[in-house]
């Protein structure tokens, strides 16, 4: 029947010719009782002021939450198996779905969607559930007067799984002979069919696992069948399943969401935003005192360049400009040029290779070449040139059109300096 996170829970059912049921869920341990119940024809248009005051009727505080949904099988439900999509993906892909299984226009429809347990080769169990706009709007002003504001909106059968999975779930209508059944398929999803009143069953609020009847069960077996969907919201409101599903699920509007906690969450607004506020402050003298310093940093760094100033002046020009190229000739190297190393890359390589990329990078050269022919000898010349010194292979790839690609890396020099430089570092 699935897992309970709640204390209490307030299921609250109404349907077209004004009955409305209401029953209040507790829960100790792993058994769940029916503290309380009430029912009461309304009629068509007294609808709202019956609900209204529930709470009170059931004798329920404002910790308990409270899960409402129209009893008539009015909305339409199909059961999919989606891929594992992200949220976004997922909705355009179930609005793509919808609109083909769907007999009324989307864009006429509001309808929302809930992730079920049970995944099997990548793919997920989705519930879509969905509404014409003008029931929905319904449904709004059905629970417009409602004490304590509901926690969710939503079809009792759209509740099933993990709350009374694999089980067949019979919803009995009430403007005709008979009801609904909501079944498992052989694909393990679940299928409306349109059954006759079942005979001489067990009253199905006493046929679920786990769930003392308490006062329900001095009602007649009738009456009792009219309390199966509020005691299944009432289930739905126990477990943690709503909580997620209120991503998912269409929005309980503003003025109809509790108000339970709101002085809580205001006093945690307030507590934030003077947190922020002394934050912002500490920032502003951070940056205030980091700004003097930069400030006096500049004023040093002008009076520094004041001083070299001056003394550069006494320096005579042409001692400096001497000095100058004395520097630049000693930082000189001497090596071979660009368009040497090209012309002897070119003498050394043979008509069936090609160079695809080069790179100089202050004498150290990159170069990658093709070639259809896979037995080069290309890097014994190359060892061979005086002018390319430490000639090492990269990477040696052939791509599927059977062409070679061969990287290598070099240095431009001369051999006989090299030989020199290692002779005079030598012992």
């Amino acid at each position: 029947m699935g897992a309970f996170s709640n204390k209490s829970a307030i299921g609250l059912t109404w349907s077209a010719t004004g009955r409305c049921c209401g029953v209040l869920l507790r829960r100790k341990g792993d058994q769940v009782r029916v503290e309380s119940a009430w029912a009461e024809d309304a009629g068509g248009g007294a609808v709202s002021s019956a609900l209204a005051l529930v709470r009170s009727r059931l004798g329920a505080d404002g910790g308990a939450y409270l899960i409402a949904g129209n009893a008539d099988c009015r909305a339409g439900l199909v059961d999919l198996h989606m891929p594992a999509l992200p949220a976004a993906d997922l909705y355009n892909a179930l609005q793509f779905e919808l609109a083909r299984v769907s007999p009324v226009a989307v864009e006429k429809l509001v309808w929302g969607y809930r992730l079920l347990d049970g995944e099997a080769g990548g793919r997920q169990r989705v519930r879509v559930a969905d509404l014409r706009e003008s029931e929905w709007a319904k449904w709004i002003e059905d629970l417009s007067g409602l004490e304590g504001g509901v926690d969710q909106i939503i079809p009792p059968p759209a509740v099933l799984d993990p709350l009374l999975s694999a089980q067949s779930v019979f919803f009995p209508a009430s403007e005709v002979a008979g009801g609904f059944c909501f079944r498992m398929t052989e694909s393990g999803l679940r299928e409306m069919v349109f059954e006759p009143p079942p005979v001489d069953s067990e009253p199905a609020p006493l046929a679920i696992s786990g769930v003392e009847p308490g006062p329900l069960a001095e009602r007649p077996a009738e009456e009792q069948n009219d309390f199966l969907p509020a005691i299944l919201l009432a289930l739905y409101g126990l477990g943690h399943s709503w909580s997620h599903d209120r991503h998912t699920w269409l929005p309980v509007p503003y003025e109809l969401r509790p108000r339970r906690h709101r002085y809580s969450r205001l006093i945690a607004y307030c507590l934030a935003t003077v947190a922020v506020l002394f934050l912002a402050i500490g920032l502003g003298r951070e940056v205030s005192a980091a700004k003097t310093y930069y400030d006096a940093v500049r004023q040093e760094c002008a009076s520094l360049k004041t001083v070299i100033g001056q003394l550069r002046q006494g320096q005579e020009s042409a001692e400096a400009i001497q000095t100058l190229r004395t520097e630049l000739k000693e930082a000189k190297l001497d090596r071979p040029t660009l368009p040497e190393c090209l012309l002897e890359l070119t003498r050394l390589s043979d008509d069936e290779v090609w160079v695809r990329f080069l790179n100089w990078n202050d004498g150290k050269i990159e170069v990658e070449f093709s070639s259809a022919k896979h037995d080069l000898d290309l890097l014994e010349k190359l060892e061979t040139s005086p002018i390319l010194l430490d000639v090492v292979p990269q990477s040696r790839v052939i791509d599927p059109k059977n062409v070679l690609t061969l990287r290598m890396q070099m240095y431009a020099g001369y051999k006989g300096q090299a030989q020199a430089a290692d002779v005079e570092e030598g012992p």
